[in-house]
């Protein structure tokens, strides 16, 4: 069946009119002041390379400057950037051009929460409308980097706030999974254990409306449905929000982003090389069962995910080759 006209699941919800719909006619329009693109960023699906890419490499009037670095390899920072337009406002809200202004990594969650009282602090108060943008990456590999992430470089990301409803989870919602410092060697079999490890379900828990649920709280309702409401809420949101890509799909994505955002890239989306490939590749049967067990949500979500994202890419090609007819 068409998912762009379909009725929205019976746990989503419509968004508020401050976000722009993929379906929306309103297109992104750099010179509209109040249009910003907004970057939801979930950790280990090409959010750092797709991010870089939107700084560095769209043509103009897409126009960033980035710092000069410091330290052991001056040159080129693109971590610190700026992308303004008439001097002073921002065209994109992202970690490398706001910083997380909102938050580490923000969910969508946090960032709808956030989102229009921070900008308005930053610069002058307007009835901004917000285009998010996402990717979304295979579960399994996902899950995989993210695990090589935290084991080999003991990164955690325990400062999120995880803010939701206005207020942060207890640590009785949600305990640490280890001690000490962060989690640097741990094993599969403990990442795979600890229930309250956020890698599990992520880009689901990212995407979803946690309201909806209680947020962190496990008590409000039975698990089975806790999770029914997660999948369609991030289903629902991931179908309104303006646009996603996939990151097994980059050249498509590109295409897709520059037709939703009037937007030229000057060179191909590349993502950087993973170092997680041979961890990947030297699973057991028993250990991709398990992986796949502990993140169903996020693999229901991702097979939606690609069924939608190629009818968009089919209808876009329709369109264009109609446009072309017509000239």
């Amino acid at each position: 069946g068409d998912l762009e006209t379909s009725p929205l699941p019976a746990g989503g919800r419509e968004l508020p009119e401050l976000y722009v719909r993929y379906s929306s006619p309103i297109r992104f329009n750099i010179s509209n002041l109040d249009h910003l693109l907004v970057m939801l960023h979930m950790q280990k699906t090409a959010g750092t390379s797709l991010n870089r890419a939107v700084v560095e490499r769209l043509a103009p009037p897409f126009t960033c400057r980035c710092a000069n670095a410091t330290g052991p390899t001056p040159g080129f920072d693109w971590k610190h950037c700026k992308c303004l337009r008439r001097g002073s406002s921002t065209w994109l809200f992202s970690r490398v051009t706001t910083g997380w202004s909102c938050g580490l990594h923000p969910d969508f969650t946090e960032l709808t929460e956030c989102l229009p009282g921070r900008m308005n602090r930053r610069e002058k108060v307007r009835s901004r409308r917000f285009f998010i943008f996402t990717i979304v990456r295979e579960p399994v590999s996902r899950f995989v980097s993210e695990f090589v992430h935290v084991s080999e470089r003991g990164a955690t990301w325990k400062d999120a706030s995880l803010k939701c409803n206005g207020r942060f989870p207890s640590t009785v919602e949600f305990p640490s999974c280890y001690r000490g410092k962060n989690w640097v060697s741990v094993t599969l079999n403990e990442f795979l254990e600890c229930r309250h490890n956020l890698a599990h379900n992520r880009q689901a828990r990212m995407l979803a409306n946690l309201s909806l649920i209680g947020c962190y709280n496990e008590t409000i309702m039975p698990r089975e449905q806790r999770e029914r409401v997660l999948l369609e809420s991030a289903k629902s949101n991931l179908r309104q929000i303006a646009y996603f890509g996939l990151s097994e799909e980059l050249s498509a994505s590109q295409e897709l982003f520059e037709y939703r955002f009037g937007a030229k890239f000057t060179a191909p989306l590349v993502k950087k090389g993973s170092n997680s490939v041979n961890v990947l590749e030297s699973l057991t049967k028993d250990e991709i069962r398990r992986i796949k067990e502990v993140n169903k949500i996020d693999l229901a979500l991702y097979e939606f995910a690609r069924s939608l994202f190629f009818q968009r890419y089919d209808a876009m090609k329709r369109s264009k080759s109609k446009r072309k007819q017509v000239r």
